[in-house]
């Protein structure tokens, strides 16, 4: 795998597989699963912003799940895994009656 940094953007070619130093995980708010060096993993994100007070740019990763995650030192990452197919589930409106289809019924597609 090959990282450039660039603006505090990690851009990545490449299989990424496994643990990676956390100099190379993504800096664009991207989920990523983050270990702590005391033990803890979580899904956390990249965030930053402009302090006025301080007039300085103040760099954090945000604790998604579980929340508040913030013991030790952040070392290694590793990215979320892809998510399963949906094929074959549900869809939203099958499963809750009254919410708005994204899908095209058959009839829409009809003549």
């Amino acid at each position: 795998m090959t990282a450039v940094l660039t603006d505090s953007v990690v851009s990545t070619t490449g299989p990424q597989v496994g643990w990676q130093p956390i100099e190379t995980a993504p800096r664009d708010g991207t989920p990523v699963w983050l270990y702590c060096e005391s033990g803890q993993i979580a899904i956390c994100e990249f965030r930053r912003k402009w302090s006025w007070k301080y007039m300085r740019w103040e760099e954090w990763w945000h604790a998604i799940f579980p929340p508040k995650t913030s013991e030790g030192a952040v070392s290694l990452w590793q990215p979320l895994p892809t998510p399963p197919a949906t094929a074959g589930r549900e869809t939203d409106a099958e499963t809750h009656p009254g919410t708005v289809s994204h899908e095209p019924s058959p009839t829409d597609t009809q003549g």
